[in-house]
């Protein structure tokens, strides 16, 4: 089996990433805004975007435009950007620094009598996937696109974190995983959404800096 968030969440891997339990990670952003202890911002601009450290910030982006919302207008499927840094308590032991996109797909509108694969690991290697509708609740969209914490291959390791200056970009599927792509219910569907140049801001801050794209955004106000 997989091994759910692994170590980029104390509730995958309370002992941290050195198994001293000395160093614990921290929950993943969804469990803290489940908690009431952090709320989203939320991406509609096209453009860049600026996020601080979320040790000792309560900075999370969240990117619904494009994905299904309810008929009250709450997005059911999202992603969060994340900016994770060694904190001062907290994963010291981290292996490498940069940001973490997560996709949540929410639990209030599934169940598993009626999507039994809702929160369960799914990956590339599976048999009609992702439309078997096998992912977990939150999932992180690791960077080595190796998915290690499905195949239970580890609970993760310095390659799954974006690193800014990297050149890494996450865009629209079906040929590349992970991808922008809705899988909800098995559905899926491309939103066309572009994640790119992540870099540092440089001023000693440890805030990094990235681009946002989409069919689905409006323009940055003009000055």
């Amino acid at each position: 089996g997989g091994k759910g968030l692994g170590s980029y969440c104390t509730m995958g891997n309370s002992w941290g990433w050195d198994g001293s339990q000395k160093y614990p990670p921290m929950l993943n952003p969804w469990a803290k805004w489940h908690l009431g202890w952090i709320e989203y911002t939320k991406v509609t601009t096209r453009g860049a975007y600026r996020l601080s450290p979320s040790h000792s910030t309560q900075q999370i982006y969240q990117i619904s435009d494009g994905y299904d919302a309810d008929s009250t207008g709450k997005p059911r499927e999202y992603l969060l950007v994340e900016n994770r840094r060694r904190g001062t308590s907290f994963e010291q032991k981290l292996p490498q620094e940069g940001v973490i996109i997560w996709h949540v797909d929410e639990p209030e509108q599934y169940n598993q009598n009626n999507h039994p694969g809702w929160n369960r690991e799914g990956h590339p290697g599976q048999d009609g996937w992702p439309g078997n509708g096998n992912h977990y609740l939150v999932s992180l969209l690791a960077a080595d696109r190796q998915y290690g914490l499905e195949r239970g291959s580890n609970n993760g390791d310095g390659t799954d974190v974006i690193v800014p200056g990297s050149g890494f970009s996450l865009g629209p599927g079906p040929n590349s995983h992970p991808n922008t792509d809705t899988y909800l219910g098995g559905n899926v569907r491309q939103t066309n959404i572009v994640l790119n140049n992540f870099v540092d801001v440089g001023d000693g801050t440890n805030d990094i800096e990235f681009s946002y794209d989409s069919p689905h955004a409006s323009e940055p106000p003009t000055t």
